[in-house]
């Protein structure tokens, strides 16, 4: 399959690209328009605590927080080239902003962490229940198995903390588990940046086949 992929910015089309990686560098390019500003979003100075490749965040959820910070609108749609002259030729959309990606709410605790928002066990329970409630919203409208078909090929583009590698299960089974699985992810994460704050090992979670 051949694609392009167009950014629509403040709900505007602004350019069309050849991949993701060329989209998600145009968006650096329009929330950092300074060296310097994409230098930061690169480094780990703003949350030293997380000095560490597992903690500090990727590049593309830096940008997802710097377009929520500045309140930016952004969303990349994909378009297959198959000569279509009727319908249409979407074939998926990443929002930056508005998307449930469940790696981005783990990534976002522990920068609420370093910040000093809120201690280890009030920020587990807001990311057990954002992630609860995302899942609860999306059932709504879209199958369990286009759910985590999306959440897949998502981590795959943004990377970030890994929460479906291995798990085993259905995407009924997974989806159930989720808010779990992204509690104890933030607990492992959480455990090694700021072990001071962690009284207990948080168990494992498992998912039956």
């Amino acid at each position: 399959m051949t694609s392009v992929f167009q950014i629509i910015h403040g709900g505007k089309s602004d350019v069309v690209v050849a991949n993701m990686e060329i989209g998600m560098d145009y968006i650096g390019r329009v929330l950092a328009p300074n060296k310097e500003d994409r230098e930061r979003l690169r480094s780990t100075a703003e949350f030293p605590a997380l000095d560490d490749e597992r903690l500090c965040g990727s590049y593309y959820h830096r940008l997802c927080r710097e377009a929520h910070q500045l309140r930016k609108s952004f969303v990349i749609v994909e378009h297959e080239l198959k000569g279509v002259v009727l319908g249409s030729t979407e074939v998926s959309r990443y929002d930056l902003v508005n998307d449930f990606d469940p790696s981005y709410i783990v990534q976002d605790g522990l920068w609420c962490m370093a910040k000093g928002y809120r201690d280890v066990q009030d920020e587990a329970k807001m990311v057990h229940g954002f992630v609860a409630l995302s899942v609860s919203v999306l059932r709504k409208s879209k199958s369990d198995d286009e759910i985590i078909g999306h959440l897949r090929r998502k981590h795959e583009i943004m990377k970030g903390p890994d929460l479906l590698s291995g798990v085993g299960g259905t995407p009924t089974d997974i989806l159930n588990a989720l808010p779990e699985i992204a509690r104890e992810k933030f607990f492992e994460l959480a455990n090694i940046a700021f072990p001071e704050q962690i009284p207990i090992q948080s168990k494992s979670t498992t998912i039956s086949p």
